[in-house]
Parts: structure tokens; C-alpha cells; sequence
């Protein structure tokens, strides 16, 4: 598994990241209700690769677009209440809980924050997230993955908030965020994504892209995440080069 940096923002990721197990209903907006996918498969004995690949991306992928078709009706509703200008008590608070879940508020003098939340409330591409799940689990194999659920590596820092991992540093804290579920570890990792500030790049491309009438590509995105790792550029380049060689898997073609 690929070590995380410790920063501030993945100090203020754990506040709420580990929260979101305690219900699937456990929504911060107006979104459809999903269907929470309790397992993965065990592919520790698969030894043909291209059923590994298949297998893998074909359990991942319901989890991921339901996550992201959540977080589109979250982005509508708040397109929709920008344009309509006025808002209603019930409106306010589900403003409120969303601007809290995307670690914002409202600015001082009582507006909305509109541009920065509507860069943070927004979708990451299906094969950025799966070339990542595949990446940082092993293709659904490593001990995190089986024992916690934890696909993408991240990390919580509460004794007994997961599994420790067997080479942690002398006088490290940290441990492998454990979750009830696979898909809350795709929604979690969607939230660190859209909040933390070394994903700042990712989201400013994204937001860019939006802004001349343009989707974002996967590919652009993974420029994103070269603070994931600590292997900066090569991670990038890895990532990159998973998205080229699966893409047929991951879009179920394959």
C-alpha cells in the first residue's frame, strides 16, 4: 500500500470521514437512496488476470457511479438554489449540513461561498477512482481491503478507529481507516478528493475544464494527486498508465 504524507488536511479528514459509516441513509443532501454493496469479491486465488480485472471492476463500478450520481444530485440542488436567489428554512439547513460536510460556511457578511463550494460538490471520473481502488488495494486483495473495507489507503488517527499497519514508524499514530462497507470507502474517498487542500490542483482543473464547456478526463485529473503518494510524479504517471491499459474493464467492455 502507498504511504500517505501527513498534512493538516489529513489530520482535518478524519474529523468527518469516518463519521459517514455510522449510516448508509446517512445523507447530506437531496440525492437518491443508494443500494450499499456489503463485499468485493476474494481474488487472493484468481491467478488469470483478465478475470481479476473484470471481477474487480465490474463489483467497484455499481459503487462508484451510485456515489457520484449522489454527489451530481448535490451539485444540481445547489445550481438550482443559486439561480432561484431566495431560499427557504428547510433550504438553509440543507445548505448548512452541505457546506459543513464540504468544510466550508458562509462568509461573514451571510452570502454563500457559491464558486468554492461548487468546485468542491462535484464528480470524479470512473476510471480515476477505479485505477486508484486497484492501485491501493492490491486489486481488492491487500488485508486492508479485506479486514476494513479500506480501498484507497486512508488513514484515521483515533486508537482503534481501524487496523494498524504492520510497518508504521516508531512514534506514528496512525492507522487504516476501517468501514462497514466498500462503497463508504468510495464516498469517503470521494470527500477527501473534493475537500482536501492537496487535492487543490484537482479540483482547480476540474472547475477549468467546467468553465469552458469541457469534462475533465480522468487522465487530466490524476495531475491532481501527485500529494497522494509519496512518490509525487511517479504515482501520477502509474495511475495514468492503469487508466490507458484498463479502460476497457473498467467501462465493462472488456
Amino acid at each position: 500500500m502507498t504511504l500517505k504524507i501527513i498534512t493538516p488536511a489529513a489530520l482535518l479528514l478524519t474529523a468527518f470521514c469516518y463519521n459517514s459509516m455510522a449510516s448508509a441513509e446517512s445523507l447530506d443532501s437531496p440525492s437518491v437512496k443508494v443500494s450499499m454493496v456489503s463485499s468485493i469479491p476474494d481474488l487472493r486465488g484468481e491467478k488469470d488476470v483478465k478475470t481479476k480485472k473484470r471481477r474487480f471492476f465490474n463489483a467497484l463500478r455499481p459503487m462508484v457511479e451510485q456515489e457520484n450520481q449522489r454527489i451530481a444530485n448535490q451539485r444540481q440542488w445547489l445550481i438550482n438554489l443559486k439561480e432561484k436567489g431566495s431560499r427557504s428554512g428547510n433550504d438553509q439547513q440543507m445548505l448548512s449540513k452541505l457546506l459543513k460536510s464540504y468544510r466550508l460556511s458562509e462568509n461573514k457578511d451571510g452570502s454563500v461561498p457559491w464558486d468554492k463550494l461548487l468546485k468542491r460538490v462535484d464528480t470524479v471520473p470512473l476510471e480515476l477512482v477505479l485505477s486508484q481502488a486497484a492501485n491501493e488495494s492490491a486489486w481488492g486483495t491487500s488485508r486492508f481491503a479485506r479486514k476494513a473495507n479500506n480501498l484507497f489507503g486512508q488513514w484515521c488517527f483515533s486508537k482503534g478507529c481501524g487496523l494498524v499497519p504492520a510497518r508504521r514508524n516508531a512514534g506514528s499514530t496512525h492507522e487504516v481507516a476501517s468501514f462497514s462497507s466498500p462503497q463508504l470507502s468510495v464516498r469517503s474517498y470521494l470527500r477527501n478528493l473534493n475537500t482536501g487542500r492537496v487535492y487543490k490542483d484537482l479540483r482547480n482543473i476540474r472547475a477549468q475544464a467546467r468553465a469552458e464547456g469541457k469534462t475533465a478526463s480522468a487522465h487530466d485529473l490524476a495531475a491532481g494527486l501527485i500529494k497522494y503518494s509519496e512518490r509525487g510524479h511517479e504515482y501520477v504517471k502509474e495511475i495514468r498508465a492503469m487508466i490507458k491499459y484498463n479502460g476497457k474493464y473498467m467501462r465493462g467492455e472488456g
